[in-house]
């Protein structure tokens, strides 16, 4: 299966299926019986794609354009806290132009 990304909280992984509707509008349906029915299989049939994290609907292939942009922003994002983290030694001026 394919990958998801959400846009909201940039969670990488299988997305899971929601209900559509409201639990408490379908018990209020089934009490009046017969509008019970047609809503109960509208839920069952219209199911959508969330975050298992934050529970958006607001998910992209990461096999997309937007997908591809969003994990290499967040690779880039993790490189600079990691350097940060571990104090890497970067390169001065004065090295730089010894290489030159």
């Amino acid at each position: 299966m394919d990958e998801y990304v959400c846009t909201q909280c940039h969670y990488v992984g299988q997305f899971k299926r929601k209900k559509r509707g409201s639990t408490k509008t379908e018990v209020i349906a089934w009490l009046l019986f017969p509008l019970g029915i047609p809503y109960s299989l509208w839920r069952m049939c219209n199911k959508i794609k969330v975050c298992p994290d934050c529970e958006s609907d607001l998910l992209v292939s990461s096999d997309s354009a937007l997908g591809k942009r969003i994990l290499d922003n967040m690779d880039a994002e993790l490189t600079a806290k990691l350097a940060a983290k571990q104090h890497l030694p970067t390169r001065t001026p004065r090295e730089t132009q010894k290489n030159i």
